[in-house]
């Protein structure tokens, strides 16, 4: 019963409800929390990956929706697969830290919306990054703003 519950696709939507909620009460901590999110995704899972078996890195592009995302992960990825994964880990880490400080907030967000996206045709897993993408590109635009319902008090 609880491995229904408890597996990537309802982990991902959880969590990516659970920050767009968090952003729409409180815009500054839903960018911190996005913003440490894929920090967490660069510094930990993505370098455990590539620490642990950087091939990985190619089996993910392998299911993908997209054949050329297939073909792409099985040609150059596959050629590097350790290189991709610094590069993964460099645009997370960077995007994420970007995201931290206000005054860069908005292009780090953008980056997370633009990266969120481009994983989107992975497979089923990855379909809550729809609404993180939203997220993302709704904080770059009011990340500083008070949120609507405060605004209307």
């Amino acid at each position: 019963m609880l491995s229904t519950w408890f597996n990537p696709v309802t982990t991902g939507w959880f969590l990516a409800v659970v920050l767009a909620l968090v952003a729409l009460w409180r815009p500054t901590i839903g960018r911190m929390a996005l913003g440490g999110l894929f920090l967490l995704a660069g510094l930990v899972a993505n370098l455990i990956i590539l620490l642990v078996d950087s091939s990985l890195f190619v089996e993910v592009g392998r299911h993908s929706f997209l054949g050329v995302y297939r073909w792409f992960f099985e040609t150059v990825v596959a050629a590097a697969p350790a290189v991709w994964g610094v590069a993964v880990i460099m645009f997370e880490t960077a995007a994420g830290v970007l995201t931290l400080f206000r005054r860069y907030a908005k292009v780090g967000l953008v980056g997370i919306a633009l990266f969120t996206v481009a994983i989107l045709p992975f497979g089923q897993e990855t379909l809550p990054n729809v609404l993180l993408a939203m997220t993302a590109l709704w904080l770059a635009r009011t990340h500083d703003v008070s949120p609507p319902v405060a605004a209307a008090r």
